[in-house]
């Protein structure tokens, strides 16, 4: 089996698709030549709980704004918040997960694409 750097691959796809918030994770499986990828987007969300009315604003590629109806305890908005975006990527809801900001209006969160 070719010994491959991983950490290089690593580097050189996370510089070139940084602007998009993409990075690619590859692992190489213990299979001969098989690689595995898997395609994360990093995405930066700024959540109004509590609100009078659900809104979903994208302010750009890797940037939205999110007001819900339900309040900011139990985790109830940061659950809506995840089907949202789930929607709006057109995934299964275990797909996308919070990253930073569990008590914060300011998250970050992991959409797995693949």
């Amino acid at each position: 089996m070719p010994s491959v750097n991983i950490a290089k691959w690593r580097k050189f796809i996370t510089s070139t698709n940084s602007n998009l918030g993409l990075v690619l994770v590859l692992e190489l499986m213990k299979f001969g030549f098989l690689f595995c990828y898997t395609v994360y987007m990093y995405i930066k969300v700024i959540v109004q709980a509590f609100a009078k009315k659900e809104s979903f604003l994208k302010k750009s590629k890797d940037h939205f704004r999110i007001s819900v109806k339900e309040k900011a305890q139990r985790n109830m908005a940061n659950t809506r918040v995840l089907e949202l975006m789930a929607e709006h990527f057109q995934i299964p809801k275990n797909k996308v997960h919070i990253i930073n900001g569990h008590h914060h209006p300011s998250k970050l969160l992991s959409v797995d694409l693949e």
